[in-house]
């Protein structure tokens, strides 16, 4: 089993989404700027392909599917497992 701990991307990444939310703004040299959902969003599902690794491309984004996804990986893995021995 791996354990993730927050990066600080991870942190980054819940500080803007939180942010996003209740319509904060973030501060750059050009001032207070609003935070672009859709740039968030992109950075956000680049994050969990690419650096958490679900198992399936963008399966964390399928909603309750993804459970069924991951139950499906877990008997595999199961499977596997028992030809093992």
């Amino acid at each position: 089993m791996r354990i993730l701990l927050p990066t600080p991307e991870h942190v980054e990444l819940l500080e803007l989404a939180h942010g996003f939310i209740r319509g904060q703004k973030i501060l750059t040299t050009d001032g207070p700027q609003a935070i672009d959902g859709d740039a968030l969003a992109k950075r956000i599902t680049d994050y969990l392909n690419f650096r958490v690794n679900a198992h399936g491309h963008d399966c964390w984004s399928w909603g309750p599917t993804h459970y069924m996804c991951a139950y499906r990986e877990i008997k595999l893995l199961q499977k596997d497992a028992s030809n093992v021995e």
